[in-house]
């Protein structure tokens, strides 16, 4: 049985930064947060990632936390926190992009890498 070489990724810091990420009605933009976050992970890691997926009507609230998903071509999923941060606040200041909406911006990290069989495709993971 192959094991994905994600697990190695496992400790990396993913991420953090949010480039114009957009309000809309009912919550961020997460169209646009799947976007910034599949550039990230193709940019820093030799992987084949295909998707991200975050949950839809996330309502911007500095100290919130979600989980997006990002899904490689080998069937591996990434987990992936982000935490909403006060656009106000310094950290978004040290933020490359923050968010203009002066609402909030977001940092993420990938916490988890799980094989295809741990995955559970075709779970809807």
């Amino acid at each position: 049985m192959r094991r994905a070489v994600l697990p190695l990724l496992l400790l990396a810091l993913l991420g953090a930064g949010c480039g114009d990420l957009d309000l809309q009605f009912g919550g961020l933009d997460t169209g646009s947060l799947e976007a910034q976050i599949l550039a990230d992970v193709d940019a820093r890691f030799p992987v084949d990632f295909e998707d991200v997926t975050c949950p839809e009507g996330i309502e911007p609230r500095a100290g919130d936390v979600f989980v997006c998903r990002v899904h490689a071509a080998d069937g591996s999923v990434g987990v992936v926190e982000v935490t909403q941060l006060a656009g106000d606040s310094e950290a978004c200041a040290d933020i490359t992009g923050a968010s203009e909406s002066g609402e909030v911006c977001v940092e993420w990290e990938l916490t988890e890498v799980l094989a295809p069989e741990e995955a559970g495709a075709g779970e809807g993971s």
